[in-house]
């Protein structure tokens, strides 16, 4: 299984650095096969394509969002670092869903969120927006109190390190019917 973890946020001193970095140390340990895709770097323009996402045939004009496709279409899984503004996720992370359809379906996918309450409202959301993709929300690590984790770059969380491990294996179980 090739996963992709996908940083959502795109603003400066972002805690997702700190927070993927947790994610990516717990794949290293558990021998997973993983990519790393920060929308930071990617900045992919704000959708402004005239052909919808589902009928573009994965050719986009802009080449970093076709960088951004082939990189999606070649995942088998994904786990999404996002923090909660506002109730819900980053603009950044739901335009990066916007831009692809085809590339997304039938695929499984987890959420490491922290923020308000740990994030669980951008949990919330993305759920309802994956769903439309034909993406699924398999597992989620809501992380509350995260600042209290963050030492040296990297969140520190024995509960949140374990639940990054049993989302890889719900990622690695999972089976359309």
């Amino acid at each position: 299984m090739k996963l992709l973890v996908v940083i959502g946020s795109v603003r400066e001193g972002r805690a997702g650095d700190a927070i993927s970095r947790m994610v990516t140390n717990q794949l290293e340990e558990s021998g997973a096969s993983f990519n790393v895709a920060d929308l930071k770097e990617l900045d992919l323009p704000f959708l402004n394509q005239e052909i919808e996402p589902s009928d573009s045939d994965k050719k986009y004009d802009d080449a970093r969002v076709q960088k951004w496709s082939n990189m999606v279409d070649e995942a088998d899984a994904f786990i999404f670092v996002t923090p909660e503004y506002n109730h819900g996720p980053p603009a950044s992370l739901k335009n990066a869903l916007d831009w692809l359809y085809p590339e997304w379906e039938n695929k499984p996918a987890a959420i490491v969120a922290y923020g308000g309450m740990g994030g669980v409202r951008a949990i919330e959301q993305l759920k309802l927006n994956m769903l439309t993709l034909k993406l699924f929300p398999v597992a989620d690590v809501p992380i509350p109190g995260f600042k209290n984790y963050i030492s040296d770059g990297v969140l520190e969380n024995d509960r949140a390190e374990k639940n990054v491990l049993r989302s890889v294996e719900a990622l690695a179980n999972f089976k359309l019917r």
